[in-house]
């Protein structure tokens, strides 16, 4: 008898241990059907909407051939089951559409205003935007090729639409023109697209610049770094209407809570007044020990009028080219050009074309080279 209660007892004492362990064994085994649960895959999105696998396919890539509504359904669907897309998957399949044969090597279209490819590149910034924009698009497989505006002037937008599609062009990057370049309206329907620079002519589309307003604090960092304190800036009406007042309201808002001594003076020069005569009196009335431009016009012109740079004023600009000795900002126009390139590209692989319905502008950030006019006191 004792022995019989004696090993009812030593049952009785395993109870708890085998009750932790089937409640163990419960939370693991579910732990484990929830992470190895199935996933979405792109056909139960298609038994779901009733559609092909294909018209699926089409309608997640934003394929003109599926309705809009249809398409709206079918995301609506996609994202009630969980379904998401593998980046390695969509990457892979945009690699194989790239490998088909085509008639022609898919062209981007490089569009500008000047009238013809050597004005066009005379420029060192648009030759680099130009250059930084080919040497994207052939590593990626694409070929870019300059169009010029006034070449199809007797028949606008229609004409040039025509002969892009005749030429398999696929993409179309605007690029930087003069400013009274009318604007030309392609049929935008048939292209992926996208704006350089700060344009009025074409705002409902993609835009990418370098960012001014950061180029300009970091200057501003970089000069009182360097031990200047009275900073001055200037730059041409012209020049203010190309940046659409850009550099304006960044130093506005850099001398809204500054006290009056600290504050930079700034000059939206009229034509009358963009001269070296007006800049060096300006700069000694303002008693200026540094100033900031844009292009580097105004250098010249105090260089003409006798200032002696930067013994008597340093001088910085937001728009360093290769060439100059002048201190300031590189706005690496090469990686803008490719910038734009990449956007066209990404609205390609996505059968994205047409005005955009959510437009986006990319900035790209500049970097301080020092040069030899802004030394430091």
């Amino acid at each position: 008898m004792c022995g019989t209660i004696g090993a009812t007892r030593r049952w009785r004492s395993f109870i708890p241990t085998i009750l932790y362990s089937a409640l163990y064994f419960t939370i693991t085994l579910r732990l484990f059907l929830i992470l190895v649960k199935k996933p979405v895959i792109m056909k139960d999105v298609a038994v779901a909407a009733g559609v092909s696998l294909m018209t699926v396919s089409y309608a997640l890539r934003h394929h003109s051939s599926i309705p809009e509504s249809t398409r709206r359904r079918i995301f609506k669907i996609a994202e009630d089951l969980g379904y998401t897309k593998s980046p390695l998957v969509s990457a892979l399949m945009a690699h194989l559409r790239s490998q088909r044969e085509v008639k022609n090597t898919p062209l981007i279209a490089y569009v500008c205003g000047y009238s013809d490819h050597r004005t066009m590149l005379a420029n060192s910034f648009r030759r680099a935007y130009f250059e930084g924009a080919v040497a994207r698009a052939e590593s990626e497989g694409y070929r870019l090729e300059l169009f010029f505006i006034n070449d199809y002037s007797s028949r606008g937008g229609r004409r040039l639409s025509e002969v892009m599609r005749y030429r398999n062009v696929q993409g179309v990057i605007m690029g930087i023109s003069p400013l009274n370049t009318a604007p030309v309206q392609l049929e935008w329907s048939a292209f992926a697209s996208c704006v350089m620079g700060y344009s009025k002519n074409y705002k409902d589309l993609h835009n990418i610049d370098a960012n001014s307003a950061q180029m300009l604090s970091l200057t501003l960092q970089r000069l009182k770094e360097k031990g200047y304190r009275r900073i001055g800036s200037l730059c041409g009406a012209f020049e203010d209407r190309r940046v659409e007042g850009v550099i304006k309201a960044a130093m506005a808002g850099y001398n809204h809570n500054r006290r009056v001594s600290e504050r930079v003076p700034f000059e939206i020069l009229p034509p009358h007044r963009w001269n070296a005569k007006y800049i060096s009196h300006w700069t000694k009335q303002q008693a200026l020990d540094s100033l900031i431009i844009q292009s580097h016009s105004p250098f010249h012109f105090l260089v003409g009028a006798g200032r002696k740079i930067p013994k008597e004023l340093a001088v910085v600009t937001l728009e360093r080219s290769t060439e100059t000795i002048l201190s300031g900002i590189d706005q690496r126009p090469r990686q803008v050009g490719a910038a734009a390139v990449d956007l066209i590209i990404y609205q390609l692989n996505q059968n994205l074309r047409g005005i955009p319905a959510n437009r986006r502008t990319l900035l790209l950030d500049g970097a301080w080279i020092d040069g030899s006019t802004a030394p430091g006191c």
